[in-house]
């Protein structure tokens, strides 16, 4: 991707919408960013707090002032579009639905479109992408030609997710500790709602309680006086910068339906989940469905505080196995390549993930990729697994993963430090992979990330004479021939920086 490429974002912050849109496109906005470009927000509606973290995160503001969703809203986007050359436009909110995409659609055809729960009845868009569990049951080939991201691997989680700490077990202390958030705005009043019902059941099962009120909180007056009376076991905290901490800190969640399931999903969490707002329903039923957390009934349909109260403190004395790890913190950067065409990400190898292992196993034990290299015979399993193990931990090692966005596992890059300050590169590609740009891309994309760690490392590759395709890649990357290796068989070419 060119550098500072546009990716122009319509979205909305605060009363009914809640801040959830925002964050998950604060996700898409840093992976963009990361592959060279530039992200600008355009809202109608956003809360102060909201616009600072906007400011923080190195991202451009723009108000849009026509009344919101409407045609002149569409048309003051769409010239928006137009002024910044945007490559990208992405619409997040349930109230741009069908006819604003369909009268923006006219002025703007590079439309990326959120659509969480098939709340748009045509995909006006080039992109459809919805990150959710349940997201392949929604596919409608009637919406064709628009490109399909559906599924939890394009589930957007922001930078504090990487990398993805999947041990998440419980901790070994005699306090439960329970985190409570139902998003930047909980308009139902949920959160109180709850810390009423486990002020009956705090001091028996000896639990401590965080609440995440969110920026735009109506009742964070009530909250604020109620954890004061409570303080012995309640914490109410209006902002946080780093969810994952929070995160961490907490043995079990009690949440609503929204997109931050998929946060203390990709962490392992045990949750208790109640559904606040119809676009929720979804996310509730899969959950339930898959087994990944504890479905409780939604606020209207408690008959009272007490049986809220006895239904978490079942929950809370019940064991739950953690849930299976189903999502990772990739999901952006995948959204990322496939808009920018290049449809490989590069991340850290993960020497703790079994199918990383197996792949690199296969990859490096290929008869292609053994013939070419300075040793020929096949690698053992142990010998990989040890390799791998020391090499991941090891300052002196850089190594990456390439995956496909929508197939998975395709390249593999790593960096030695050989001597001080001079690094040596190798890449290989999965054979089903080769002849599609995949090479390429996984080594441009390897060398910004890498020269974003070591910006003064000399690189270099050594290349045996008969690997032509080899050749043919690093000498049009910018690589340049400098000497004949010891065994003569191989010659070394060094990155020159453009």
């Amino acid at each position: 991707m060119n550098r500072k490429r546009t990716l122009l974002i319509r979205t909305d912050a605060g009363g009914s919408h809640g801040t959830g849109h925002v964050m998950r496109m604060i996700a898409l906005a840093q992976a963009w960013i990361a592959n060279g470009g530039e992200a600008t927000f355009a809202m109608t509606q956003c809360p102060d707090i909201m616009r600072t973290r906007l400011h923080d995160e190195g991202f451009h503001y723009v108000a849009i002032h026509s009344p919101q969703a409407s045609e002149s809203d569409a048309d003051e986007t769409a010239s928006l579009f137009a002024q910044l050359s945007a490559s990208w436009l992405v619409l997040d909110g349930y109230h741009l639905a069908d006819e604003y995409q369909s009268h923006l659609s006219k002025k703007c055809e590079s439309l990326v479109i959120i659509d969480d729960y098939g709340h748009c009845s045509h995909a006006y868009g080039k992109f459809v992408l919805n990150g959710n569990l349940y997201a392949e049951n929604l596919l409608n080939s009637d919406h064709n030609p628009a490109k399909y991201l559906f599924g939890p691997r394009y589930a957007l989680l922001r930078n504090e997710f990487h990398p993805n700490p999947h041990d998440a077990s419980q901790k070994n202390s005699e306090t439960n500790h329970i985190l409570i958030t139902f998003g930047g705005v909980d308009p139902v009043g949920a959160s109180l709602y709850m810390v009423k019902a486990l002020s009956r059941i705090a001091q028996s099962l000896n639990i401590r309680v965080k609440v995440l009120m969110g920026s735009a909180n109506p009742r964070e007056k009530e909250l604020m006086d109620f954890s004061k009376a409570n303080s012995s076991w309640l914490e109410c905290t209006p902002h946080v910068n780093n969810i994952v901490k929070e995160y961490e800190w907490a043995d079990r969640i009690i949440c609503a339906g929204g997109s931050s399931c998929l946060e203390w999903l990709s962490l392992g969490k045990i949750g208790y989940v109640i559904s606040i707002a119809a676009n929720q329903d979804m996310v509730v039923a899969s959950l339930q469905q898959k087994k990944l957390a504890t479905v409780g009934r939604k606020i209207e349909d408690y008959p009272s505080v007490e049986a809220c109260s006895d239904d978490l403190q079942k929950w809370l004395t019940t064991k739950h196995d953690k849930p299976p790890v189903l999502i990772d913190s990739w999901g952006a950067e995948r959204v990322v390549t496939a808009l920018d065409g290049t449809n490989v990400l590069m991340r850290p190898v993960d020497a703790s993930d079994d199918f990383d292992l197996k792949f690199l196993f296969e990859l490096a034990n290929e008869d292609r990729v053994r013939s070419i290299g300075f040793h020929t015979e096949k690698i053992p399993w142990d010998t990989h697994i040890a390799w791998v193990n020391q090499h991941s931990q090891s300052a002196s090692s850089v190594l990456f993963c390439g995956e496909h966005h929508a197939s998975g596992r395709c390249s593999f890059v790593r960096f030695h430090e050989r001597e001080i300050g001079r690094w040596e590169i190798g890449i290989a590609v999965d054979a089903s992979y080769r002849g599609m740009g995949i090479a390429r891309n996984s080594l441009r994309k390897s060398l910004t990330k890498f020269l974003a760690l070591h910006p003064t490392a000399t690189i270099f590759a050594t290349i045996h004479r008969d690997n032509l395709a080899s050749i043919r890649l690093f000498t049009g990357e910018n690589f340049h021939v400098i000497s004949q290796h010891t065994n003569e068989d191989f010659f070394v070419y060094e990155y020159q920086v453009m």
